[in-house]
């Protein structure tokens, strides 16, 4: 996606491997934080060239959460790279609530 593709305050989750790519390497740059759902398997993706220029993550989704991690103003930027079925899990809570509030984009396949 491009960065003009992306509202300024948005929370944008790629979810996945094939997610890499989607969202670029310039929008995760300049986000206000940056999380991933598993540092380690982030940092040996990256380490074989899958997130290139990429940078360290602020924390984990779970690292956030218990440290009461306000949001920021600005994008946040989360990389998933969990199980398929955490995929599935996180996915669909996501656009539950989405949906209950009438918010988001419906994006072209």
């Amino acid at each position: 996606m491009w960065e003009q593709q992306l509202a300024f305050w948005i929370l944008a989750v790629a979810m996945g491997a094939a997610a890499i790519g989607v969202v670029r390497t310039s929008n995760i740059v300049h986000a206000a934080l940056f999380l991933v759902d598993e540092r380690g398997q982030f940092l040996a993706n990256r380490g074989a060239g899958l997130f290139d220029g990429y940078p360290d993550p602020a924390a984990t989704l779970g690292e956030a959460i218990l440290a009461g991690t306000p949001r920021p103003g600005g994008r946040v930027l989360v990389t998933h790279l969990g199980v398929g079925l955490a995929d599935v899990v996180f996915g669909r809570a996501i656009l539950a609530a989405a949906e209950s509030s009438d918010l988001g984009v419906a994006l072209p396949r």
